[in-house]
């Protein structure tokens, strides 16, 4: 399952910092994954070159044309103020597409948007097959209570009963 995660979360990433071990020579797992990053925006971090450079920005720039080289003893901290301002420069220079920025952290949030989705699909399938009004307001309305609830505007019922069960509210 971690894998998976890894691999979903490096093909919506915006920015790849990859790491290589720059005091052994290249190995074809790094030759696969510099293959996968492709074209898009990337930092290659050439680590422990503290202990004599195998690998050089040279060997990668084939493959990774567009990628920033730093050479890096991340255990002596040589290299990370120089990954941060990388990062900063292609952040704040409006070089990074943020294709996938959006981030849903509460569970809840996310069933709800899912919900809310599904009621707009539904009334956009009816709308499109001239229903009538009434019944493609019905889930219009539906959404817009479901999105109300993450901003706090509506309340499901289910919720105000979780809160009186466990704080016992009015008795």
């Amino acid at each position: 399952m971690g894998i998976e995660r890894s691999k979903a979360a490096f093909e919506k990433a915006d920015l790849i910092v990859f790491m290589v071990d720059g005091s052994q020579p290249l190995r074809k797992e790094d030759l696969d994954i510099a293959e996968r990053i492709g074209d898009r925006k990337v930092i290659v971090m050439l680590n422990k070159t503290d202990l004599g450079k195998q690998v050089g920005a040279d060997q990668l720039a084939d493959l990774l044309p567009q990628a920033r080289f730093i050479d890096a003893a991340v255990i002596e901290e040589k290299g990370i103020d120089e990954l941060e301002e990388s990062i900063e420069e292609l952040v704040y220079g409006g070089q990074l597409t943020q294709e996938h920025s959006d981030i849903i952290t509460n569970t809840r949030h996310k069933d709800l948007l899912i919900r809310a989705r599904k009621d707009l699909s539904d009334a956009i399938a009816m709308a499109s097959q001239m229903e009538a009004l009434d019944f493609i307001e019905v889930d219009v309305r539906h959404a817009w209570e479901t999105l109300g609830e993450i901003i706090g505007e509506t309340v499901d019922e289910d919720i105000i009963d979780a809160v009186f069960e466990r704080f016992c509210l009015g008795k």
